[in-house]
């Protein structure tokens, strides 16, 4: 007999991966921001060569679509 599930619905384990990312990410923040910063820094653009174009606008999507993007490409 195996073990009982933990997450019952497609939302709590998706619930339950983002929480693990997160303390994921709080154990391991600065190793992360590290890495991220010397990634940064080596494929930074010279002073001044800005590239003219907009950035374009931000992401507004909330949590809850969000989980729903995630469950619906399966």
């Amino acid at each position: 007999m195996g073990r009982p599930k933990l997450h019952k619905t497609p939302e709590e384990k998706v619930l339950a991966a983002r929480a693990y990312r997160a303390k994921y990410y709080e154990r391991h923040k600065a190793e992360i921001n590290k890495k991220l910063k010397a990634k940064r820094v080596c494929t930074a653009a010279p002073a001044g060569s800005l590239s003219g174009k907009p950035l374009g606008k931000p992401s507004t999507t909330t949590s809850q679509e969000y989980s729903v993007k995630l469950l619906s490409r399966r």
